[in-house]
């Protein structure tokens, strides 16, 4: 009896980054499969609103990716009218 692999996918990972002494929070980031997952470590007595944080953050990259599709769209466009006017 050997190792059977299988047709199993991981579906998501969460990192998870140690925080030293000095530090209040820790951000990891991993990619994987097209997605992006962030994961957070806080001291909670230093950094005890880390749930805001965490949420402003999601907001500020949603913002982000929303501008940028606005720009790649945009970016077409203009590369679709630049190729009609040749």
């Amino acid at each position: 009896m050997g190792f059977e692999p299988t047709t199993s996918q991981v579906k998501a990972m969460y990192p998870l980054v140690p925080i030293p002494p000095t530090q209040n929070l820790g951000i990891a980031l991993f990619s994987y499969d097209g997605g992006l997952y962030w994961g957070f470590n806080a001291d909670w007595e230093s950094f005890p609103h880390v749930h805001e944080f965490v949420e402003d953050l999601e907001a500020a990259f949603k913002e982000y990716k929303g501008l940028a599709a606005t720009r790649t769209a945009h970016s077409s466009t203009t590369e679709k009218r630049r190729s009609s006017l040749s």
